[in-house]
């Protein structure tokens, strides 16, 4: 019998992951010790690649095999070629912190929120420019359809909107704090988690915007855009915040404790949530209200899933570990 999960040992703070679906790699970024460690999804081995001084944000170009590695501790970021491990090191701004790849263009965006910008960056000759952005940006998300990427920042309660034919930034206000960011490119709906005022900001492919209650804390967003529905982790209330993303109606499904992130298998619709709290990962089914708790590492922090292999990787803060979920097994469990 197959094992629903697999502890994997990872490095010193595993902050963040990411997945490459094509070659069924994942590389965690590990924030206490300078390196990524890759796990290959079919066997388990794992290789470390050092990288710049605590890495705390990980994106991978699946087209071209390459992995960008935002080094928040000495303000640069890595690039990983998927095919060698081998690695470059360009220039960003003051602390970066969170870093989004728009694969059509070839083009990475790394947010500093020291430095209040957003560092572009060409990945075919690394050339960079700098866009100025609102203060203390925190999120980044692209909507590759329409080449626009959107910049949550915290303390200027605002999102910067970069056209990227041009690299010519607008700022849209939304609520208190907005601290996560996701993107439907299926119709260009941009939705903004607000941690200070309980909301969810909602910006249309137009520019239009809209204002959507959720419950204590909203700290991560994702969509699935098949299903045209977006899930909410709402960290102090233990829930998750589900809205219809045509009617606007909501739902409530209650959660471990202090979920923090979550993610969407968009060829399953499962959703999974970290659970920092209870050392739990949620599992949600988007057309049932069940739901399945399962087991992770210590201080679960952030979550990526392989849609076509249907594996979860949950990046552990307290005890150094990586959970693989077999998402087969789980939903055979549920």
């Amino acid at each position: 019998m197959h094992r629903v999960t697999t502890i994997i040992p990872a490095g010193n703070i595993p902050f963040a992951v990411a997945v490459n679906p094509n070659t069924d790699k994942a590389y965690v970024a590990n924030l206490g010790d300078a390196r990524v460690t890759v796990i290959d999804g079919a066997t388990a081995a794992l290789i470390d690649i050092p990288v710049g001084n605590r890495p705390s944000a990980v994106a991978v170009d699946t087209l071209r095999n390459k992995i960008y590695v935002a080094n928040q501790g000495d303000n640069t970021v890595t690039e990983i070629d998927g095919n060698s491990n081998g690695t470059s090191t360009i220039a960003a701004g003051p602390s970066p912190v969170a870093v989004v790849v728009n694969a059509k263009t070839n083009k990475i965006y790394i947010a500093n929120q020291l430095g209040n910008s957003v560092t572009v960056l060409d990945g075919e000759n690394h050339s960079t420019i700098t866009v100025p952005t609102g203060r203390s940006p925190l999120a980044v998300a692209v909507d590759p359809v329409r080449n626009r990427t959107y910049v949550a920042n915290v303390d200027s309660n605002d999102v910067t909107v970069i056209d990227g034919a041009g690299n010519i930034a607008a700022t849209v206000p939304t609520g208190t704090h907005p601290v996560a960011i996701a993107v439907n490119s299926a119709d260009g709906h941009v939705y903004i988690a607000n941690r200070g005022d309980n909301s969810l900001t909602v910006i249309s492919a137009s520019g239009e915007t809209d204002r959507i209650p959720v419950s204590g804390q909203p700290v991560a967003v994702a969509v699935d855009s098949r299903a045209n529905k977006v899930y909410v982790a709402n960290s102090l209330s233990n829930e998750v915040t589900v809205i219809d993303g045509a009617s606007r109606r909501t739902a409530t499904l209650v959660t471990g404790s202090t979920p923090v992130s979550l993610e969407v298998n968009s060829v399953t619709g499962q959703v999974y949530v970290a659970n920092q709290g209870s050392n739990t990962v949620s599992l949600l089914e988007t057309a049932s209200p069940r739901q399945t708790t399962l087991t992770s590492g210590a201080s679960p922090h952030a979550l990526a899933v392989n849609p076509l292999k249907n594996k979860i990787y949950v990046a552990n803060l307290g005890n150094r570990t990586v959970t693989m979920i077999d998402g087969n097994q789980a939903a055979a469990a549920h």
